[in-house]
């Protein structure tokens, strides 16, 4: 008879200990983003330096080519998140992707004036987007605006 509530008894202790952990595991991995997002928006002290413009650094058949392969990757990255089920009935899923460690990076293959070329293409975890062209890293930073 006591045995039947001792097994009772440890059942419900181990069954709360459990859902304990369970609940608390969220609230870690809620932390764990926190700080890892804090960490990332931290800036490194700017440095006098002079005004460039991206036309003074590129050139126009340069800047061309980068804005190109970041539109078909938009374009690509918005067709294959398309095809996921889920994501078609909670279009908001998409806005904490990359969040969870879901980057999307892909090969981008441009023809423009004759020439092919690849270009690499991967998205940041904050919304931009690292464009590689000619060996060199581009960061693109796109925003929405309603004038």
């Amino acid at each position: 008879m006591f045995e039947g509530l001792i097994v009772l008894f440890v059942g419900t202790i181990v069954v709360l200990l459990v859902l304990g952990i369970l609940a608390v595991i969220p609230t870690l991995i809620y932390k764990f983003l926190e700080k890892k997002r804090e960490l990332g928006e931290l800036k490194p002290i700017p440095q006098p330096t002079r005004q460039v413009t991206v036309s003074e650094l590129l050139k126009p058949e340069d800047i061309a080519v980068i804005t190109a392969a970041s539109l078909a990757f938009i374009e690509h990255k918005s067709i294959e998140i398309s095809k996921n089920p889920i994501i078609k009935q909670i279009p908001e899923i998409t806005r904490i992707l990359p969040l969870l460690g879901r980057i999307y990076e892909a090969d981008v293959k441009i023809s423009m004036g004759g020439r092919e070329e690849i270009i690499n293409v991967r998205e940041n975890p904050n919304g931009s987007l690292i464009v590689k062209y000619k060996g060199k890293p581009y960061k693109i930073q796109l925003q929405a605006r309603s004038d």
